[in-house]
C-alpha cells in the first residue's frame, strides 16, 4: 500500500523488516503463553503468522518489497494487487474479528 514510499530505499526495509519482526515475536509469545486457545483462533493466529511470515521472507529476497502477483477486477474495474501472504494476514483477521464478537459458551 506504498507505506513509506517517500523514504530512501533502505530507511523503508529497514522500518519493515524490522517491524515484522516485531509484530512476528509479539504473535509467537501470545501463543505461546496462551495455554486454552480454541481451534478457531488458532487458526486465525496461525494464518495471521503465516502471512506475516510470507511477507518477510518477500521483503529479505526482493530487496525490501513484497510482490503482488494477483489482480483482481472487471474490465477497468480494478479492486486490488496482492498476495497470498495477504489473503492470509486478512483471513486470520477476519476469522478472529469474527471469533471475538461471538460469545463463547463456557461449560457449567
Amino acid at each position: 500500500m506504498s507505506i513509506g514510499a517517500g523514504l530512501p530505499d533502505n530507511s523503508r526495509r529497514t522500518i519493515h523488516i524490522v517491524s515484522a519482526i516485531i509484530v512476528l515475536v509479539g504473535f509467537g509469545f501470545l501463543l505461546s503463553y496462551a495455554y486454552q486457545i480454541d481451534r478457531i483462533r488458532l487458526v486465525g493466529f496461525s494464518l495471521l503468522l503465516a502471512g506475516a511470515c510470507g511477507n518477510l521472507v518477500d521483503r529479505f529476497v526482493n530487496h525490501g518489497r513484497v510482490i503482488d502477483f494477483i489482480v483482481l477486477g472487471i474490465g477497468s474495474l480494478q479492486t486490488g494487487v496482492f498476495n497470498l501472504a495477504d489473503v492470509f494476514i486478512l483471513a486470520g483477521l477476519a476469522i478472529l474479528t469474527f471469533r471475538l464478537r461471538t460469545k463463547q459458551q463456557v461449560p457449567s
